[in-house]
């Protein structure tokens, strides 16, 4: 037979022991629902990497375009979206040309 005090503390431990349990599922349901958000931003990103050559070859045919028409709309547009135009020299290429990534030259 337990006493008073033996009864209490096995309560309190059994109390503590069930907010642990209940604190547990859900530090595990916060932390699958966070590993499904990353894979969804990790199949964003993979689906996105095969697009970024087809984007560079837009924005460079609209860089020519913009160029042999002298188009300021397109030159605008390019602009807007940090894309820098510059022209060749005479004697290269009659072509526009864009920066590398991330606006250099």
């Amino acid at each position: 037979m337990l006493s008073k005090a033996q009864f209490w503390v096995l309560t309190v431990l059994a109390g503590l022991t069930a907010l642990l349990v209940v604190g547990n599922m859900v530090r595990f349901s916060e932390n699958r629902r966070l590993q499904a958000e990353v894979s969804e931003r990790a199949m964003y990103v993979q689906q996105t990497v095969p697009l970024e050559s087809l984007s560079r070859e837009i924005a460079l045919a609209l860089a020519q375009l913009g160029v042999q028409r002298q188009d300021p709309q397109i030159q605008a547009l390019l602009s807007s979206l940090g894309i820098t135009v510059t022209v060749n020299q005479p004697g290269q290429a009659d072509s526009a040309q864009l920066p590398a990534k991330g606006g250099k030259p």
